[in-house]
């Protein structure tokens, strides 16, 4: 073989290798991206999933609230205190979930402090009950505030909601343009 030829094949096979090297590290990049975003959904759906969960859990807690209030009995004051428990703990999930997306976090500080403020309310209303009894408590259903706000509290979840669902729908949409940018490269 000639001195020619050896370069030219020696040129080759580097440029082979710099476009091998190349690919695998564009590869490499898409395959960490598509990760990544495969994250970013996962966590937004645990946030959808949780938010709803504390709507879910309102509205069971205020069923057995007006139960209790309506009849006294102990059960629905147990499904109360569990259906509280319910929502702390979803709402002590969902600031884990968004601590490190500022794009929420205002939406999750108001909807905590909203939800605490109306679990308060909930607690006062079924003090009030044991203390001076129901039918007192009763009586106050035409004008119940607890009812009112329940409302507003649902409307921050479903606004909560809606801005979690354009992530999602994004990461989405970054996540399946990065499967075909993956299956391009390899």
């Amino acid at each position: 073989m000639t001195r020619t030829a050896e370069h030219k094949l020696a040129w080759g096979f580097g440029l082979s290798l710099a476009l091998l090297t190349a690919n695998a590290l564009v590869s490499y990049s898409d395959l960490a991206d598509l990760v990544a975003n495969t994250g970013h959904v996962v966590t937004a759906r645990r946030i959808l999933e949780t938010v709803e969960d504390i709507a879910s859990g309102f509205k069971d807690a205020e069923t057995a609230r007006r139960g209790f209030l309506i009849d006294g009995n102990a059960i629905d004051l147990n499904d109360f205190k569990r259906q509280t428990s319910t929502i702390v703990r979803a709402i002590a999930n969902l600031e884990e979930l968004v601590r490190d997306r500022p794009e929420q976090w205002e939406r999750f500080v108001e909807l905590k402090s909203f939800a605490e403020a109306r679990l308060n309310e909930f607690r006062a209303t079924l003090v009030k009950a044991q203390a001076s009894g129901a039918d007192v408590t009763r009586a106050g259903f035409g004008d119940d505030p607890v009812r009112r706000h329940l409302g507003q509290l649902y409307r921050l979840t479903d606004d909560f909601e809606e801005a979690e669902e354009r992530h999602w729908e994004r990461r989405v949409n970054e996540r399946r343009s990065g499967i075909f940018r993956a299956f391009i490269t390899f």
